[in-house]
C-alpha cells in the first residue's frame, strides 16, 4: 500500500520495536504481476492469531515465541514487516541465500529470538505480487520437489547448528522438536502447485508417485544424501546444556 512504510515507521519509532509485523496481505483478484492500487483485493490474514485492536506487544516469554514461530502462529515471510538495522547488525542476523525456497523462516525464527519490542499491527500494508520469476510459478515435477527436500534439509541443517549454540534450547528438548517440526510445516506448501495462494490440496497418492519420481534426483545428490545422513544421525544426540549460559538469552 502506498502508505506501508510510513504506517511501520511510525510503529517502530512510536514503541521503539526492533520489529514491527503486518499480519497478512492483499491479493489481487486479477493479474497478480501488473498491479495498481485500484485493482480488486481480497484480503488473506496469515497470523494464525486474534487479529490485536491496536499494536500489541508480542510475549516476552521465550517459550511463548517459540511455539508462536514453530507453529507457524506468525506468518513467517519477510514480506509485510519493518526491521531495525541496528538491531540485526547488533545480533547478526542475516538471510541464508543459500536455502530456497524457506530462507525467511530461518531468518524470522532468529529475530523473534532476540527482538526486544516485537510489535504486532491490526492493519494489513502489503499487496502480493507474484511475478513470473517467483519459485510459486515453478512447475511441482521431481525436479523441483528434489530441490525443496535440500532445502528443508538445509534448513533443518541451519536450525540445529542455532539451537547448538544456545542453553536455552538445550535445556528444553521439547523446542527443539517444535523447532525441526516447523521444517516439515514450513516446506509442505512449495508442493501445492498454487502454493498459498489457492486453496489446493495435494493427496498422499499424489505426493508418493511425485516423491518417488524425485527419488533419483535426491540420491544423485552428494550434498542431500550426506546432509540426510549427518541429520539422522544428530537427531539421536539432542543438544546438552551447557555450563556457560548464552549471552543476551533468558
Amino acid at each position: 500500500m502506498p502508505n506501508a512504510l510510513a504506517c511501520l515507521y511510525r510503529a517502530a519509532e512510536k514503541y521503539r520495536a526492533d520489529v514491527v509485523h503486518s499480519p497478512g496481505c492483499y491479493l489481487p483478484n486479477g493479474d497478480m504481476e501488473h498491479i495498481t492500487v485500484q485493482d480488486d483485493f481480497r484480503t488473506m490474514i496469515c497470523d494464525q492469531l486474534p487479529l490485536p485492536r491496536e499494536p500489541e506487544r508480542l510475549s516476552g516469554d521465550m517459550e511463548t515465541r517459540v511455539c508462536l514461530w514453530a507453529e507457524r502462529k506468525l506468518c513467517t515471510a519477510v514480506w509485510g514487516k519493518l526491521f531495525r538495522r541496528d538491531f540485526l547488525l547488533r545480533h547478526q542476523l542475516w538471510f541464508e541465500e543459500d536455502i530456497v525456497p524457506g530462507q525467511d523462516g530461518i531468518f524470522l525464527f532468529r529475530c523473534v529470538l532476540w527482538a526486544g519490542n516485537f510489535i504486532r499491527l491490526p492493519e494489513i500494508l502489503y499487496i502480493y505480487r507474484r511475478p513470473r520469476t517467483s519459485i510459486t510459478h515453478s512447475p511441482r515435477n521431481a525436479a523441483f520437489l528434489a530441490q525443496a527436500v535440500g532445502a528443508m534439509l538445509r534448513k533443518l541443517s541451519s536450525l540445529e547448528a542455532y539451537m547448538g549454540k544456545m542453553e536455552s534450547f538445550a535445556l528444553h528438548p521439547d523446542w527443539q522438536e517444535k523447532v525441526r517440526q516447523f521444517v516439515i510445516l514450513d516446506t509442505d506448501p512449495f508442493f501445492v502447485q498454487e502454493c498459498y495462494i489457492t486453496e489446493a490440496r495435494v493427496n498422499s497418492a499424489a505426493v508418493t508417485k511425485l516423491a518417488a519420481s524425485a527419488l533419483p534426483f535426491i540420491i544423485s545428490s552428494p550434498v542431500i544424501m550426506s546432509t540426510a545422513l549427518s541429520l539422522h544421525h544428530r537427531r539421536c544426540r539432542p543438544v546438552k546444556a551447557r555450563s556457560r549460559r548464552t549471552s543476551g538469552m533468558q
